[in-house]
C-alpha cells in the first residue's frame, strides 16, 4: 500500500498538487480545496461513491499523531498506538484499529491532530459530464433507466435546488 505523510495544516489543494506531481492521488475525489489534512482525518467528508472505494475520505487515513488535552503525544496507526513513546494500554484505549476509528469520527474532540498518514493510489484519469433535469421525477426516471447499467468505476453526484425543483447531476467515469 502506498502512503503519504503530511502535516495537519496542509490543505487538500496543496496535497493533491503534491501527489499529482508524483503521479499519485487520493482515493476519494472531493471538492473542498481548503479542507486541511487534520480535518480530513477526523471528520466525515463524504463524496460520491466510486465502486471499490469508500467515499469517505477519513476512511483512508491510516495513521495520525495527535496531542491530547493533557499534552500527551499519541501516535496511532491501524496496527499500533503509543502515548509519549510508550505502547498504549489496550485496557484503557482499546485496540489501535478501534482507536483510529474513533479518531476518524471525533471531529477533533480527542486532541489536536499534528500529522496525518493517508493511503494514496496511482493517478487515474476520469471523464466528468454534467446533466440537468427539470424536476425530481425526471431525475428518478433517468437514474432508473440509465445510470449504473455499466457502472464499473462510475459514480454520480446530484445537486438538488429546492427552490426550482431542478437537479444537476455530475457523472464521473
Amino acid at each position: 500500500r502506498r502512503m503519504a505523510t503530511v502535516g495537519a495544516g496542509c490543505t487538500l489543494k496543496e496535497l493533491t498538487r503534491a501527489l499529482a506531481a508524483a503521479g499519485l492521488q487520493l482515493y476519494s475525489i472531493i471538492e473542498i480545496g481548503n479542507l486541511t489534512a487534520g480535518a480530513m482525518a477526523c471528520c466525515h467528508t463524504k463524496n460520491r461513491h466510486v465502486p471499490g472505494d469508500f467515499g469517505i475520505l477519513s476512511s483512508y487515513v491510516s495513521g495520525v499523531t495527535l496531542v491530547d488535552s493533557q499534552g500527551r503525544v499519541h501516535r496511532i496507526t491501524e496496527e499500533s498506538h503509543s502515548v509519549d513513546g510508550v505502547r498504549a494500554d489496550p485496557s484503557v484505549y482499546g485496540t489501535p484499529a478501534a482507536m483510529l476509528r474513533h479518531v476518524r469520527s471525533s471531529h477533533g474532540l480527542l486532541g489536536v491532530i499534528c500529522e496525518v498518514v493517508v493511503r494514496v493510489k496511482p493517478m487515474k484519469g476520469r471523464a466528468i459530464s454534467h446533466r440537468r433535469f427539470a424536476n425530481g421525477a425526471a431525475f428518478v426516471r433517468e437514474c432508473a433507466s440509465t445510470f449504473g447499467r455499466d457502472a464499473d468505476g462510475e459514480s454520480i453526484f446530484a445537486y438538488f435546488n429546492p427552490y426550482t425543483d431542478r437537479f444537476l447531476v455530475e457523472q464521473t467515469r
